[in-house]
């Protein structure tokens, strides 16, 4: 009877540790966790609301806003937005191959898609990307996380993103 439950007790312990030695999905969290989990792991946000969590941060030098979204209290994807600016639209394409490089670095090639949508400034790609006629992006997988950088003209504005979606909750996302 000693014997049983000890070997229940160091089964319990193992399964324990295994389950907190795994490697977060982003940052210092993973998926399925509580907004008050995170807030745990990150700190305080400087906005919340029902389904989302925003701190300012940086990634590769760059400002960003670290968004964290959430389905019925489960963390299931984060997306870095770039809010660093630039008056020479180049260096929003040297900010986008630098962090992709990064990101090759550490999840492999992946795949890349160039969208032309007009022709007319393709040998000016910042230009094109201005104007909204180019479109960058680059898709990771993990088993757990499907990882999406995307650069391209919305609003007027150029937008440079970093998005982490679950891929065990991506079927709940809204």
């Amino acid at each position: 009877m000693k014997k049983a439950g000890l070997f229940l007790i160091i089964a319990i312990f193992m399964s324990s540790s295994i389950v907190l030695a795994r490697e977060p999905d982003i940052r210092n969290v993973n998926w399925g966790m509580s907004r008050e989990e995170v807030i745990k792991l990150e700190g305080q946000p400087i906005l919340s609301d029902f389904d989302a969590l925003y701190y300012e941060t940086s990634i590769n030098s760059l400002d960003t806003v670290l968004i964290y979204f959430f389905t019925d209290d489960k963390l299931t994807q984060a997306v870095y937005y770039i809010t660093e600016t630039h008056t020479n639209p180049d260096f929003y394409l040297d900010d986008y191959y630098e962090l992709k490089q990064l990101l090759q670095k550490e999840y492999g090639r992946g795949t890349e898609t160039i969208t032309w949508s007009n022709d007319l400034f393709r040998n000016d790609p910042g230009t094109a990307l201005l104007y909204g006629y180019v479109e960058y992006s680059a898709v990771w997988e993990t088993n757990r996380t499907r990882i999406v950088q995307g650069l391209y003209r919305d609003n007027f504005e150029v937008t440079h993103i970093l998005a982490y979606v679950s891929l065990e909750f991506q079927d709940k996302l809204k």
